[in-house]
């Protein structure tokens, strides 16, 4: 085979364009897309090809593990439908693998598990199975969700059902734990509970995830619980990067408001669609963070959230602040029509950062500064917006000329901000509007402000253009 007269060193790099955590080991890619999905069938082909080719391909096939069951991008759970058909995930499979073969277990580097519905039935799950992982458990110290050794017996000899909603919760509890214990160099995790499936007991057992350093709490079908929030980041002591996503954004649970943590390590941290009051209280665990990412999918006053990043505000680098009401992420950021803009409130504007004395890099969608009414038209407000620190600048979802604004801007450069040096315009590719003739005159003027870039060159302010549409909120690196 031509492939077996390559190096080694050319072997594996053609091996990792076909791992989704090679190519994105900052990130938190899905892997239930199609693309991933048939790199990862072009894996698994190569490694049945010979023994040789195995012994390369397959510590890299075992990079990452997904038991898939993401809400697909075409799931709206605000629609009021929530049927939704569950695969099995492959847990029974996989744990009774690396457990008959735990050198397998050290090349985890990315764990994907997604909670599942109370119809979850684990098939695989045969007496045989249930005995390995019951033996397994016990030897690792994790609680099973049999409450003797009997009723196991009883279980395994078909006398007792597991059928039950309340078994199958803890059942899947269970399995996800020991993904979890039985994977001591996992890097990345994605972690998905659903509201209807509560942990009813914590199955993790005492000891550290030292190797962690990137956690993203996903939501469920049906909104999103953070049950085992708190145990994951007390075990997770380098933890470096948190995402908290709550698109469904139907039925949060709440922190504790007792809850205490300390994240002295973190420093970028992420919400989407994640309830403020949440988002508030993680910040203020968070020391050292440097980087908040928040994108919106519900009403949001400037006061609540400068309240919830006022812990951070004397130590922030980089913010990025973007509304995403027009669906989850996963189908990419809507771009805001007419008819919502004209309802949106004042109290929802972004007016000063002044207080952020060491932000660097701000990253803001139009619609979060800019009121969309005509007679809005303060040319100032980026100069009220932006601190002296600032340094770059990305204008994302531009739906208006704000040309006068740009102008402004350039000539308070030299005295306001004089670190400025990047400027970025992402200019919206649709609109939704009444008129074709409205559509036109808005492309006319969004045109005319190219005009401005003399205006910073003169200040050696660089001015980058670009045209976008849905686009998916990316957690890679810095």
């Amino acid at each position: 085979m031509a492939l077996l007269r390559l190096p080694e060193e050319l072997l594996i790099q053609i091996f990792s364009c076909l791992c989704i955590h090679c190519q994105n080991p900052c990130g938190f890619p899905n892997a239930d897309e199609p693309g991933v999905r048939e790199d990862n069938t072009a894996l698994v082909s190569l490694c049945l090809t010979s023994k040789q080719i195995l012994a390369f391909a397959q510590p890299i096939l075992y990079h990452h593990y997904a038991t898939g069951n993401i809400p697909p991008p075409s799931f709206t759970p605000r629609a009021g439908s929530y049927e939704y058909i569950y695969l099995s995930d492959s847990l029974p499979a996989f744990l009774s693998t690396i457990i008959r073969r735990p050198s397998l277990a050290t090349h985890i580097r990315c764990l994907q598990l997604q909670e599942i519905e109370p119809h979850y039935h684990p098939s695989t799950l045969t007496p045989q199975v249930i005995r390995l992982l019951y033996d397994t458990s016990n030897a690792i110290g994790i609680e099973t969700p049999f409450a003797t050794e009997h009723v196991l017996d009883r279980i395994l000899q078909g006398k007792e059902d597991i059928s039950d909603l309340r078994s199958r919760i803890k059942l899947h509890q269970w399995l996800r734990a020991l993904a979890i214990t039985l994977t001591p160099h996992t890097k990345k995790l994605i972690y998905g509970e659903n509201p209807r499936c509560v942990s009813t007991y914590n199955s993790l057992p005492d000891q550290p995830l030292p190797t962690l350093t990137s956690l993203k709490f996903n939501n469920a079908t049906r909104g999103c619980t953070f049950g085992m929030l708190q145990s994951l980041l007390r075990k997770a002591p380098n933890l470096t990067l948190l995402h908290l996503t709550d698109y469904a954004n139907t039925r949060t649970d709440r922190l504790p408001e007792n809850v205490s943590l300390a994240l002295p390590k973190l420093t970028r941290l992420v919400g989407e669609g994640a309830e403020i009051e949440i988002f508030r209280m993680v910040l203020g665990w968070c020391e050292e963070v440097r980087v908040v990412e928040y994108y919106c999918n519900r009403f949001l006053s400037e006061k609540g959230l400068l309240r919830a990043l006022s812990p951070v505000k004397g130590v922030l680098r980089r913010l990025c602040y973007m509304d995403i009401s027009g669906g989850p992420s996963r189908c990419g950021i809507d771009t805001p029509s007419e008819p919502i803009l004209g309802i949106r409130f004042n109290s929802g504007i972004i007016r000063s950062l002044k207080e952020f004395c060491q932000l660097e890099e701000l990253v803001i969608d139009q619609w979060a500064f800019r009121y969309h009414d005509d007679f809005d038209e303060d040319s100032k407000r980026l100069i009220a917006l932006l601190p002296e620190s600032i340094q770059s600048v990305h204008f994302r979802y531009v739906y208006k000329s704000m040309m006068e604004e740009l102008q402004q801007l350039a000539l308070a450069v030299p005295h306001s901000f004089p670190k400025l040096r990047s400027l970025k315009i992402s200019v919206v590719d649709k609109w939704r509007v009444k008129h074709p003739t409205d559509e036109r005159k808005r492309v006319e003027r969004l045109r005319q402000m190219r005009s401005v870039e003399t205006d910073f060159a003169d200040v050696d302010v660089q001015v980058e253009w670009d045209v976008e549409g849905a686009t998916r909120v990316q957690t890679g690196g810095p």
